[in-house]
């Protein structure tokens, strides 16, 4: 059976969602220990083994981004594949990650 790929956001479509003031869930894929240490604004931790215990407090019908460490790091391909297989219908996915963001001297927010 064919499996359909999740769209992938580039750096300035991502950057364009946040000065839009879209609504969408952005959703960080990593260790909760990395996602403390810093993460892109407004991002939920949800670690990639976590995400069936939280799938049923999203909202099936919003848009998700999900984002990991960068463009080497598989987790937010994996959280996006899992998001599609749990029914959520809009997931995209940020691979450039933090390492893109922060390199283009995006701020960053801890916890």
């Amino acid at each position: 059976m064919y499996e359909q790929k999740q769209r992938i956001l580039t750096f300035d479509e991502l950057l364009g969602m946040y000065q839009n003031n879209e609504k969408f869930i952005l959703l960080d894929a990593r260790s909760r220990e990395d996602y403390d240490k810093g993460h892109l604004p407004g991002a939920l931790s949800i670690p990639l083994e976590d995400i069936k215990d939280f799938a049923d407090r999203l909202d099936k019908g919003e848009k998700i981004v999900t984002y990991c460490g960068g463009f080497q790091c598989p987790l937010s391909t994996e959280a996006a594949k899992e998001l599609k297989k749990l029914g959520f219908q809009y997931v995209c996915e940020y691979k450039g990650g933090m390492q893109e963001w922060a390199e283009k001297g995006y701020p960053i927010e801890t916890s």
